[in-house]
Order: structure tokens, then C-alpha cells, then sequence
């Protein structure tokens, strides 16, 4: 799908990352992409083009899943060495095109990835909870966010026998990838996902994304976030304010 980047350009502004291309890696150690996910990642370069032609002060970003498998705890699939993994990794032939064709550096690129932030997330998890944050609340082995907003409950982490506090879940790992961009110095962020049918694997469904969202409005501020989601599909874009964010 052709994106037309001028649908954006009005969001771009001085402390924003823009990130996209979004994929997962396999167990095998191969790279999960297609032609949705490319498109993903040239909508980011192509909007950090634009914003860096203006002057502008933003970052260049790709969240990518080092962890073996999607979100979900049935899986149970690891990456065996995920630190070597990351130190061998070279972005994927199509994306180096990309930069070339846009005229941006590869050390441009920040990276950030799940294994790293699902850590983060299970740290920020323990503050929020020696904090007292009323809205968390402890139920049937794990935590979860109570949205003070509207009541919705959101889960932060899943049962572990062998942890009390349980594995962090989806939607507490974005809260921590908008956390670790803030912390980069980025309190704007605009994300482009691809999240039709054949891009399953890498993104099961736009709710965990768009939860981790609501969880960092309220644990960092919504003032201090700013996220913007943009999700493509193969004949149609959908933003995150077209889904209820106010």
C-alpha cells in the first residue's frame, strides 16, 4: 500500500522518535518479515526524512522481538542466547535498501528490543507497586492495571509458580518500550505497526499495543508520552485516535 506520508506530517515535531518495522526473530534465527512490515519500516524513514528535512530534532526507531515468539505464555519459546543475538545482528537486506533510498545512516537507527524491555517493564512493575499506586491491583496470581479512567482492567503480568510477581505481559513491555524511548530523551513517539492477517505471527492484534499505551499515559503521563499508533493494514490506515484515545 502506498503511504502517503503528508497524512502525518502535521504530528512531527522537536523530541519525537518515529519507529516502524516492527518483526519477530525465530527460534531458527531467521528474521519474520513481509511486505507488510517492510512497508511499516519505510513509513518511519520516510516520515523521519521529512521531519529531519525540517530541521527538526527527532529520533529514527525498531522494536524488534528477540524473544522467539509472540506474547504468549502457551509458547514458551526462548531464544537460546538472546544477548549474542544482538550483538551479531545486521538489519535485514530490504531495510538497508530502504536507508539507502532515503539517504539515512544505519547508525541512525536506534533499536530497542522486547527481551531488554520486558525487563524494564517487570522493574517499573515493582516500583508502581512499592509506591503503593492504587491502580494496581493484585488477583488470581498476577498484577493488573486498573484503569482510573474508565474501570477497564488490563493484565501487567501472567501467573509463575516460581515467581510471585508473574511474567510481564504485552501490554506492560509497551508500557516499558514508551518508558525506554522517554528515557532516550523522546517524549513524542510516532509508531507505525502493520497488523492485517499475514503479519499474525509478529503482531497477534493491536490490543496489546494499544493497552500498553493506556498503561503508560498513566505511569509516566500522558503529557510525557505522547504516543501516536498508526497501524496499516493492506487497504486502509487506522490511528490510535479513530480507536477511542481522547
Amino acid at each position: 500500500m502506498d503511504i502517503n506520508e503528508k497524512l502525518f506530517e502535521k504530528q512531527l515535531c522537536d523530541g519525537m522518535i518515529i519507529t516502524g518495522g516492527h518483526f519477530m526473530i525465530l527460534e531458527n534465527g531467521k528474521l519474520n518479515l513481509n511486505e507488510g512490515t517492510i512497508n511499516s519500516f519505510e513509513a518511519a524513514v520516510k516520515a523521519y526524512k521529512k521531519a529531519k528535512d525540517k530541521k527538526l530534532k527527532v529520533g529514527l526507531g525498531i522494536l524488534i522481538n528477540n524473544m522467539g515468539g509472540v506474547c504468549d505464555i502457551k509458547k514458551k519459546i526462548c531464544v537460546l542466547n538472546p544477548e549474542e543475538l544482538k550483538e551479531q545482528f545486521e538489519l535485514p537486506e530490504e531495510y538497508t535498501v530502504l536507508l539507502k533510498k532515503y539517504d539515512v545512516k544505519r547508525e541512525e537507527i536506534k533499536i530497542y528490543w522486547e527481551k531488554s524491555l520486558r525487563n524494564l517493564g517487570k522493574k517499573e512493575l515493582l516500583k508502581k507497586i512499592e509506591e503503593g499506586k492504587k491502580y494496581i491491583e493484585y488477583k488470581e496470581g498476577a498484577y493488573w492495571f486498573l484503569n482510573p479512567k474508565d474501570g477497564r482492567r488490563i493484565t501487567l503480568s501472567r501467573p509463575n509458580p516460581n515467581d510471585k510477581y508473574g511474567i510481564p505481559a504485552c501490554p506492560l513491555i509497551m508500557a516499558a518500550f514508551a518508558y525506554s524511548k522517554r528515557r532516550d530523551g523522546f517524549n513524542f513517539s510516532l509508531n507505525f505497526y502493520y497488523i492485517d492477517i499475514d503479519n499474525e505471527d509478529n503482531i497477534p492484534n493491536y490490543f496489546a499495543i494499544e493497552k500498553g499505551r493506556v498503561v503508560a499515559e498513566e505511569f509516566y503521563g500522558e503529557n510525557e508520552t505522547n504516543i501516536i499508533n498508526i497501524y496499516l493494514l493492506k487497504d486502509r490506515i487506522v490511528t490510535s485516535y479513530e480507536m477511542g484515545k481522547k
